[in-house]
């Protein structure tokens, strides 16, 4: 699993690739110089911070429970009309419930 980078070590990757003129490589090498005892991060990750900031104004990958895109609302109502058949009759099978489900729609 991928290292979770606390805001100050942001922060500090963020000053030192502006030091190096946006060179995510020289910022790799800068930050391992200047901060020995820390995980080294490597030019990508400068790269994806910049362009997470530019992008959603957050400095932090959403590694959330609900990350990632959202439902489309025809799915909201799918999930509705499922739940309100197992609501009628909590002992009907899954398999019951794609069968109904394909001749109802």
């Amino acid at each position: 699993m991928a290292h979770v980078y606390e805001n100050n070590e942001l922060v500090d990757m963020i000053l030192i690739y502006g030091e190096c003129h946006q060179n995510a490589g020289a910022a790799s090498r800068v930050y391992s110089e200047r901060f020995p005892l820390r995980i080294h991060p490597k030019p990508a990750a400068f790269v994806r911070l910049i362009q997470r900031a530019r992008d959603y104004g957050e400095l932090r990958e959403n590694r959330g429970r609900h990350a990632g895109r959202g439902r489309p609302p025809q799915m909201l109502a799918v999930e509705e009309e499922i739940n309100n058949l197992i609501d009628d009759d909590p002992a009907t099978s899954s398999g019951e419930i794609a069968r109904r489900w394909v001749l109802v729609k």
